[in-house]
């Protein structure tokens, strides 16, 4: 995407002003969002208007994406047709022009929204960096989340996602998570799919770079940046926050819902509502399910949500049988979701049959787990069994000397790094399980 353009755009899809280069090129101001300088005026309009010879399909869409950030914020995004304001205009002339402007300028932004970027999440994408949201990868903090891969990276991905990371001193992440699920974070693999980054959590690399919506933690951050949380109101539960247009009510984690997040959220965006609140036992019961069109790209993805409860004291173990639907890098066109830790980021992801075999089995650090099916082309189905187990031990810390056989964390081949698309691949899972258990996150 945005082939040839990339000696003008900032981390491949932001259009930069002159100050605001010269500003991310000092060492003070760079952020995950931009300095507060260029935050929009949250008690004002921010107008959008559509250049004329923009495809006709991008304005109906580009309008739901505007009212999904003016919805969830305090932000007002409204179309006009005088100037200043945001110009939403196809910037290549192709069919893959996708990139914005970011943060507030003294003149007028653009947003580039060629017919290929006609889809909810690049939609939602580009309008957070006109915002002044940035990348999830060029967190100071990355290294500590994911593994770049230099040798599969091209020019592109050299000069965008390895070396456009922020440092602590110049950055803020105003103390959120880390979301390898973010709709700000790009592809694990470069054009060739050949993969450019490994999540340290192994469970979420196929979570990375699928561009369908955005995030509980990319919403929560856009209310953080613009100031937009209430002081007073409802009790969330379970990591959710004051609804910045109602206070009595909160935005939820994704698989979340309720007025105070405790609850299993309806159904969304047309799908029947086969979910359902489940109780595990001590035997094994099975769960499967299927949503979507097999026949056409929907423009939001379809979701149903299942929450399953163990008894207190008790762990919740699932083991992934198989997903059937559109099988791609981030699951970008749908995906079985579970969470069973930290319900701040997005669930571990499975769209194919690598994705199973690379993590089958998942165990629940709570009595609680929550499982989702999203699908916007051709359908997704899933099948899984979840039973009620013991929880495992947890690790504790001895001055104690004691003679320990774990195997070392270290490779045995030399070329783990080259084959590290390997790791994920069911036919070499345990070849290089045995050769390159450092690569694969083993240990």
């Amino acid at each position: 995407m945005n082939k040839g353009l990339e000696d003008y755009l900032y981390e491949g899809d932001i259009l930069l002003s002159r100050q605001q280069i010269d500003e991310m090129t000092s060492l003070r101001k760079k952020r995950q969002a931009l300095t507060l300088d260029y935050r929009w005026d949250k008690t004002k309009p921010i107008y959008y208007r559509f250049d004329p010879n923009l495809d006709s399909a991008v304005p109906q869409l580009f309008r739901v994406g505007a009212k999904f950030w003016t919805d969830n914020t305090c932000l007002n995004l409204v179309e006009t047709k005088s100037t200043p304001s945001i110009r939403v205009f196809d910037g290549t002339g192709t069919s893959t022009g996708c990139f914005a402007g970011s943060g507030r300028f003294t003149t007028d932004i653009s947003i580039s929204a060629s017919s290929g970027c006609n889809y909810f999440g690049i939609i939602t994408h580009e309008i957070a960096h006109a915002l002044g949201i940035m990348h999830e990868q060029i967190r100071y903090d990355r290294d500590d989340f994911i593994t770049p891969i230099p040798s599969n990276m091209n020019e592109f991905y050299l000069k965008y996602f390895l070396n456009e990371k922020l440092s602590y001193s110049n950055s803020n992440n105003f103390g959120l998570p880390y979301d390898w699920g973010s709709n700000m974070h790009y592809r694990p693999v470069n054009d060739e799919n050949q993969i450019i980054a490994l999540a340290k959590d192994r469970l979420y690399q196929s979570s990375m770079g699928r561009a369908m919506a955005p995030s509980f933690k990319d919403i929560y951050l856009m209310n953080v940046y613009y100031n937009c949380l209430c002081t007073s109101g409802a009790s969330c539960q379970n990591g959710g926050f004051r609804h910045p247009r109602n206070c009595n009510i909160c935005i939820c984690p994704s698989g979340l819902g309720g007025a105070v997040c405790n609850e299993r959220p309806k159904a969304e965006n047309g799908a029947a509502d086969i979910g359902a609140v489940l109780s595990a036992t001590a035997n094994y019961q099975t769960l499967s399910g299927k949503i979507g069109d097999p026949q056409r790209v929907l423009q939001r993805a379809q979701a149903v949500h299942w929450h399953i409860y163990a008894p207190q004291g008790k762990s919740i173990e699932i083991t992934i049988l198989s997903v059937s639907g559109y099988c791609y890098y981030g699951c970008g066109y749908g995906s079985l979701d579970v969470k069973v830790k930290n319900f701040l980021i997005e669930g571990v992801r499975y769209c194919c049959p690598s994705d199973v075999a690379a993590n089958p089995v998942l165990i629940s650090q709570g009595s609680f787990a929550s499982v989702s099916l999203y699908s916007q082309a051709y359908g997704q189905g899933f099948s899984l069994k979840y039973r009620y187990i013991n929880p495992p031990p947890t690790t504790t810390t001895t001055t104690t000397t004691t003679t320990t056989t774990r195997k070392p964390c270290s490779d045995v081949a030399t070329n783990c790094i080259t084959n590290a698309a390997l790791c994920y691949n069911n036919l070499y899972l345990q070849l290089m399980k045995e050769k390159c258990y450092k690569t694969c996150r083993y240990c």
